[in-house]
């Protein structure tokens, strides 16, 4: 009878003691939920994930091909596939107006440019021909009619004008570049939080376009010093960013010189030139070569 009791004894504490855990377990769990509420309905708070990571947006700015640029064989591709598509009678009928083609004159040209850019738009350099033929170039141009071809200058819209480039920013306290990231306040959308950024980025001197609701790619990092010793981050396990597409649209290139020292407009092939090897393959399968 003795030993039985001792064994009842001893069940009954191994049964506490693990009701005791699981109570506290759940207790844990609930404090971490009410927490979560309490940090959720703090309008002045960052917004943070379930798994208790803060949420920031980045933006990557794109400047989509000024040249179309085909070499040989691509050619001979698109005559193949044209005679095939002929052939069966596949091509699609084009209205009539697209083929009535009527000449233009350069004015009328700089008139729209003038229009899109929302400014007056004038030369900015020349260049001279063997034959004395003098072309003209408009340095905040993306049309191919104005746009040097040559450009070798980062800052330029035009660089690299036969890529797609992307707007890279050195930041002013760590001076490495990257692609400008900021935070998402609480019950703000995305959208929101990116047009906050781009503001940041610009103070609204130009113009783009945030033409995808869904980000390109994500992130995710560890806190730094300065955001550990913030109260707000008591609790926050590290940052996860989501990347936005933006396209530019008109208005001269310049950066908030309060948070930025510089700009670039780099294509692909080049992003290695300004990204460590961690953050070159974070972002080199999202970016376009054309």
């Amino acid at each position: 009878i003795r030993d039985s009791l001792q064994l009842v004894t001893k069940s009954m504490r191994s049964f506490t003691e693990a009701a005791d855990i699981a109570e506290k377990k759940i207790q844990k769990k609930q404090t971490m939920k009410l927490l979560y509420e309490k940090l959720s309905k703090e309008s002045n708070l960052c917004i943070m994930t379930k798994d208790f990571y803060r949420v920031d947006c980045g933006l990557i700015i794109e400047r989509k091909p000024i040249f179309l640029r085909y070499d040989k064989e691509a050619m001979e591709h698109f005559r193949f596939r044209h005679f095939l598509l002929k052939k069966h009678n596949m091509n699609m009928a084009l209205p009539k107006e697209l083929l009535e083609f009527k000449e233009r004159e350069i004015g009328e040209v700089k008139d729209d440019l003038d229009k899109l850019s929302g400014e007056e738009m004038g030369p900015t350099h020349e260049k001279k021909l063997d034959n004395g033929e003098r072309i003209f170039y408009y340095g905040n141009s993306k049309s191919f009619f104005f746009s040097d071809p040559d450009m070798d200058d980062p800052h330029s819209i035009q660089y690299a004008g036969a890529n797609s480039v992307y707007l890279l920013l050195k930041d002013k306290i760590t001076g490495q570049w990257i692609f400008p990231t900021g935070l998402i306040k609480n019950k703000q959308s995305f959208l929101s939080a990116r047009q906050d950024l781009f503001e940041k980025v610009s103070n609204n001197r130009w113009l783009v376009e945030h033409i995808l609701n869904r980000p390109l790619t994500f992130d995710v990092r560890d806190l730094t010093k300065e955001e550990k010793s913030n109260p707000v981050h008591r609790k926050c396990k590290g940052v996860k960013t989501f990347y936005f597409l933006a396209t530019q649209l008109s208005g001269r290139i310049s950066v908030n010189p309060d948070h930025f020292e510089d700009y670039a407009w780099v294509p692909r092939l080049e992003l290695n030139k300004y990204f460590d090897n961690e953050t070159y393959n974070k972002f080199v399968h999202v970016t376009a070569l054309y």
